[in-house]
Parts: C-alpha cells; sequence; structure tokens
C-alpha cells in the first residue's frame, strides 16, 4: 500500500524529503493527535518544510448557516493536530528523549532548524477554490499566537488542484 495517499490523493513521495508523521513509533507512543505527515521542499533561497494535513472536506462556516459546533471542533481538531505534529518534530530534531524514538528522513534531519521555514498547510480535496478563505481565516486566527511565537509561515488552506499545482500532489485517486 501507498502510504503518500490520504483522503484520496496521491501526495509527493520524495526520498528523504517524507516523514509520515501519523505512523512514526514516537507519535504511537505518545497517543495525540498528529496530522499526516511532512514535506520538506527546497525552494531558493530557503527551505520549507510543510506540515500536511489532508482531508475530504471541511464543514460550512458558521457565518454562511454551517453548525457552530461542527465548525468549531474541526478547526479546533485541525489546530490541535497541526500544534502537536510541531512540537514532536522540534522535539525529533532537538533529540527530546522520547520513550519512541522515530528517525527523521535524511534531509528533513539535516536541515538546519534555523532557517527551516515552517509551513502548516491543510489539503481539502473536494473543496472549491470559493469556499478556501473561511476556512483559511479561522485557521489562521488559531494558529497566529503559534505562529508568532515559533516564527513560522502562515498557515496555508489549499484544494487537491492547488496542491497539484504547486507540486504537493501527483493526482486524486
Amino acid at each position: 500500500m501507498n502510504d503518500a495517499i490520504e483522503s484520496k490523493m496521491q501526495f509527493v513521495k520524495v526520498d528523504g524529503c517524507y516523514f509520515k508523521l501519523e505512523t512514526c513509533p514516537t507519535m504511537s507512543s505518545l497517543g495525540v493527535k498528529t496530522c499526516d505527515f511532512l514535506i520538506l521542499k527546497k525552494a531558493r533561497p530557503s527551505l520549507k518544510l510543510l506540515i500536511i494535513e489532508a482531508k475530504s472536506s471541511a464543514p460550512q462556516p458558521i457565518d454562511i448557516g454551517g453548525d457552530p459546533k461542527r465548525w468549531d471542533r474541526f478547526i479546533q481538531e485541525i489546530y490541535e493536530k497541526l500544534l502537536n505534529s510541531l512540537l514532536v518534530f522540534v522535539g525529533l530534531k532537538v533529540e527530546r528523549p522520547y520513550h519512541e524514538i522515530s528517525e527523521l528522513p535524511p534531509h528533513i534531519k539535516e536541515a538546519p532548524l534555523s532557517i527551516l521555514s515552517i509551513i502548516p498547510c491543510l489539503v481539502l480535496r473536494d473543496h472549491p477554490d470559493y469556499a478556501l478563505p473561511p476556512v483559511s481565516d479561522a485557521l489562521k486566527s488559531k494558529l497566529n499566537p503559534i505562529v508568532r511565537s515559533f516564527a513560522l509561515d502562515p498557515p496555508i488552506v489549499i484544494n487537491s488542484a492547488l496542491a497539484i499545482k504547486y507540486g504537493l500532489v501527483e493526482s486524486v485517486v
């Protein structure tokens, strides 16, 4: 089975630049919610590490008649997954003594944390372009203290078509 398929999207898997978070021993032993994986993109002049959570869809935003509880639960779940993934990634980079240690792939392991652009990324497979901004705005608002505290790039919310355009997804399966 290809472990780079999430929410019926075939993500790009480059050796040494791809790390499956949700099944790594460290995350499994911690028992916390996690994103799907990390992808390292070499973009001159910097290195970009995307913390990727893939979903097939998102609930309707509150401002267009969506259920407030369902919307808040969805944003909270994505927030928790992104935060936990960031913290454990940093823990692995600085070699914290976890009970179960996962080995980061070579290019991710060697990338200097001090110059690494870290980008939280939510990929919503079937979400239309016009419906992405409300999800993006809510996630940016929720993650703002973390983005500022860790000097992260702002989170991005894209659909499968944009993910293909940006070279993150090969195809929708």
